[in-house]
């Protein structure tokens, strides 16, 4: 049972390499990085297998053939996570000075506005008091004609009223 089911596995391993060998050419490096990754722990695993198998002899080399790919293939990954950890964290830094950048310029922007509508309502406040003033004077100039206007009913009042006096006693 073992020597099929090892027989199985082989030929899943072979379809396995062989379709990352047929995306290959369309790829974006995730064939390539299955190939050197596993393809280096399927040869080792292949070897101890074909010596299973009775199709290699049994040495030194056959014997640990899964043990030395297992070793290189935790090299090889480790290395190829840690060089994506390392793009990522790259990327992510990029992308967070970028976001600065943007909020820098965007807190500029509105530095401006808000700098252009304070000076509008500085010109409008301005504009209305002196309306303000204006109207105050207006309003002044209005107390001032009534009183004179007053003053003037009260001195004509009191010079016709002494001559109608007079001419009332002397009927």
């Amino acid at each position: 049972g073992m020597q099929l089911m090892q027989l199985g596995a082989l030929t899943a391993m072979v379809l396995m390499i062989g379709t990352a060998l047929w995306l290959l050419p369309s790829d974006d490096g995730r064939a390539r990085a299955f190939l050197l990754v596993f393809g280096i722990y399927y040869a080792g695993v292949m070897v101890a297998f074909l010596r299973n198998l009775g199709l290699l002899p049994n040495t030194v080399i056959t014997q640990n053939a899964t043990a030395l790919g297992t070793l290189v293939h935790m090299v090889v990954m480790s290395v190829r996570l840690s060089e994506g950890y390392d793009r990522m964290r790259r990327e992510k830094e990029a992308a967070q000075q970028r976001v600065l950048t943007i909020a820098s310029q965007q807190n500029e922007l509105l530095e401006q506005e808000v700098l252009r509508r304070t000076d509008a309502l500085r010109q409008e406040i301005a504009r209305r008091e002196y309306l303000e003033v204006e109207l105050r004077s207006a309003l002044e100039t209005e107390r001032l004609t009534r009183q004179s206007q007053l003053d003037f009913i009260a001195m004509i009042s009191h010079e016709f009223r002494t001559p109608l006096a007079i001419i009332n006693t002397t009927a």
